[in-house]
């Protein structure tokens, strides 16, 4: 009797909490503008506080704001800090932890602005004697390292200004003259722009005198400072650069460099002991005279990591099995252990490694979060950090340095969580063509009943050695709110599990990573309540390549969304700010080489486009430079002659990043576009699928 009333009223509670759940609002587009983006946490010298920044989206102004905020880890207070007139961000503590130094739009122009901490919410103060410390600076404060081109050779060229006064164009003569997200065009080369890069050491106070640390036809580059400040650890590549200082190794096709390390005084450099390869990531440890430093063999090669000791200049290796990469690498105080962060399928986590080269790496962080932005204090007994999940939007969170003991320290979305209704999400994996394990994620659609069929949308990150994970995504909880499942997929190519399988697809984009796609739809169709007469796909940039890539190839999808998308390589080339995508993934060439040019055609959807039967909607940025705008032009074109309902969607003023960064009104009506576009051939009519429009 007892467990039958046990029964029953787990069942009442479990009906009031969906009931409670479904009380919420389904997520629309313009709830964009509730949602807050907490960041950039700081911890005061004391760890006593956090200060942080919240950005939140303003409608009427058609911008974003941020605010610095202020968490008091002893009384548990979280508060706004800085006034909420000017933007306010970075914020850093001074030495003593009297002052939050941050930069703030107050006039004119951004400046360093400073409050004293106990002046609670006093005004900012502008010191006209502060010197914000230069880059890479020596750890005694005294120098600062640069780089600077050298050695050009003087150009005897006579060189005549001319002036027309009726030309209203542009001369270009320079090749890198464009980048994306600057909607003018980059600047000629400066004179010395043709010379070598060299190291120079400067006095940090007002002295112009410098000191060249190296010389040579070599560029170099990667400078940093030895723990005591004596040495200064460097690269020397044989990789020539552009006139805007990126690497031109697409061009010249080599590839590596070796490390050095000098005094700082000059004199000869002395070549480590480090085998053939890409080396960088350097970080000394703090009483010690070694070094962390990655590794890479060859190109395309997994990364290997080791520690230096230059007292006996022996490298030893790191965990010779691990294959997820390290980044933001922290020593321990003892300079036992290595901290990193590390991308690890869809979640992002802390995990540390002995420095000694014994024992394999440990996972701090658990769970399908990602974790970001970790902050430590002196002693390292504790942590701050950003955390995130596809139900949570980022807070910032506390732990001790192991893990354990983990408390959240801010409700900064708390608001919109209690408003608004967000899906919940399933992992799932499949086995792809050769046994690869692919990662997914399915989003339940609002409102959701077993036994009854819904639509699906299968969504494709860009790229594509990029990622989808477990972070909080507008678009797929908007798409859901309109009753659709989501699905999001890790296929062969992405970020996250390790280099052989994120460039295994080189020379082979729409091949495999296409097939581990529809084994995924097919595998939801199978799986869940997915109603297969009602599929859609949407992408961009990469993820944009394969949605007009897979019209191409199938009519099962009855809707498709394509966004700063790419339809034909050869255009691609000319046209983008990134030449080295075609150099490296199709072939280590150039157009103009026999087997490059096959392939850039065989895998530019333009060259199937006749089979496409699916309505298109496609959306492109007018100041793309990445992908730009003639791509989604050319399959416009082309879905119009050939009789395909087709809705082409053009911003102005907007970059390849419109769906990140975008001016928010953008932003939200490209939300829009989608949910209607989908809805117009997913929801509103039934008949509507991918066959039927194919007859």
């Amino acid at each position: 009797m007892m467990r039958k009333l046990l029964i029953s009223a787990l069942a009442i509670l479990l009906i009031a909490g969906i009931a409670l759940a479904q009380d919420k609002q389904p997520l629309t587009a313009e709830d964009y503008y509730l949602v807050k983006n907490v960041g950039g946490p700081s911890l005061s010298p004391d760890g006593k506080y956090v200060a942080f920044t919240v950005q939140t989206v303003r409608e009427k102004e058609n911008d974003r704001h941020t605010r610095i905020w202020m968490k008091d880890l002893v009384s548990g207070e979280v508060y706004p800090f800085t006034s909420p007139e000017h933007n306010s961000t970075n914020p850093q503590w001074s030495e003593d932890g009297e002052y939050l130094i941050f930069t703030s739009s107050r006039g004119t122009e951004n400046r360093t602005w400073h409050i004293k901490i106990s002046t609670v919410r006093g005004e900012a103060f502008y010191k006209e004697d502060y010197k914000p410390a230069p880059g890479n600076l020596s750890p005694d404060g005294n120098y600062r390292l640069f780089t600077k081109r050298v050695d050009m050779k003087p150009d005897t060229t006579e060189q005549k200004e001319q002036k027309d006064e009726e030309f209203d164009g542009i001369i270009i003569e320079h090749r890198a003259y464009k980048r994306d997200g600057r909607s003018d065009f980059l600047p000629a080369p400066q004179p010395d722009r043709g010379g070598i890069a060299q190291i120079f050491r400067v006095i940090v106070e007002d002295n112009p005198d410098t000191l060249q640390l190296t010389a040579g036809g070599l560029v170099k580059g990667s400078p940093t400072w030895s723990q005591d400040g004596n040495y200064v650890l460097y690269t020397e590549s044989p990789v020539q650069r552009d006139e805007n200082d990126r690497a031109l190794e697409f061009l010249d096709r080599k590839f590596g460099n070796t490390a050095y390390v000098i005094s700082v005084d000059g004199g000869q450099p002395k070549k480590l002991d480090i085998s053939k390869g890409e080396v960088g990531s350097f970080k000394f440890a703090n009483n010690e005279n070694r070094f962390y430093y990655s590794y890479t063999p060859e190109r395309f090669a997994e990364s290997e990591y080791y520690v230096y000791d230059l007292d006996t200049d022996k490298s030893i290796r790191l965990d010779k099995d691990w294959i997820y990469g390290i980044r933001s690498v922290k020593w321990s105080p003892d300079d036992r252990w290595l901290y990193f962060t590390v991308l690890i399928g869809g979640s992002s986590h802390l995990c540390r490694i002995q420095s000694d080269g014994t024992g394999k790496v440990e996972q701090i962080t658990h769970g399908d979060f990602q974790y970001g932005s970790f902050q430590y204090d002196e002693d390292m007994t504790f942590m701050v950090y950003t955390k995130t999940s596809p139900t949570m939007p980022g807070e910032l969170f506390m732990a001790d340095i192991d893990g354990s003991n983990e408390r959240r320290l801010t409700n900064i979305n708390q608001e919109f969580l209690d408003e608004v209704y967000l899906s919940p999400v399933k992992r799932l994996e499949i086995e792809g063509k050769g046994g690869l394990r692919i990662e997914g994620w399915l989003m339940e659609p609002y409102g959701y009943e077993s036994g009854k069929k819904y639509p699906l949308v299968l969504q494709i990150h860009g790229g594509p050695h990029s990622a989808y994970g477990n972070t909080y995504f507008q678009q797929f909880q908007m798409l859901a709110a309109q009753g659709f499942y989501v699905l999001y997929t890790n296929p062969r190519g992405s970020s996250g599990y390790g280099q052989d399988f994120a460039y295994i697809t080189r020379e082979k984009w729409g091949i495999d990573d296409y097939n581990d796609l529809m084994r995924f739809v097919d595998y939801a169709v199978e799986n869940f309540d997915v109603d297969e007469k009602k599929l859609g796909v949407a992408g961009g940039s990469y993820g944009g390549f394969m949605t007009n890539w897979i019209t191409t190839q199938t009519d099962r999808f009855a809707a498709a969304a394509t966004s700063r998308s790419i339809c034909n390589w050869f255009s691609f080339f000319g046209n983008s700010d990134i030449q080295s995508l075609i150099v490296n993934e199709f072939g280590f060439g150039f157009p103009w080489d026999e087997k490059v040019a096959e392939n850039m055609w065989k895998l530019s959807p333009i060259a199937y486009v006749k089979n496409v039967k699916t309505p298109t909607l496609i959306i492109h940025s007018e100041q793309d430079y990445r992908c730009p705008i003639g791509q989604g032009e050319e399959w416009f074109q082309a879905l119009k002659i050939l009789g395909v309902p087709t809705r082409f969607v053009r911003y102005p003023r907007e970059s390849h990043g419109l769906s990140r960064s975008g001016e928010p009104k953008h932003l939200v009506h490209r939300l829009n576009e989608i949910r209607a576009w989908f809805v117009k051939y997913l929801e509103e009519d039934s008949t509507v699928t991918g066959s039927d429009i194919k007859k």
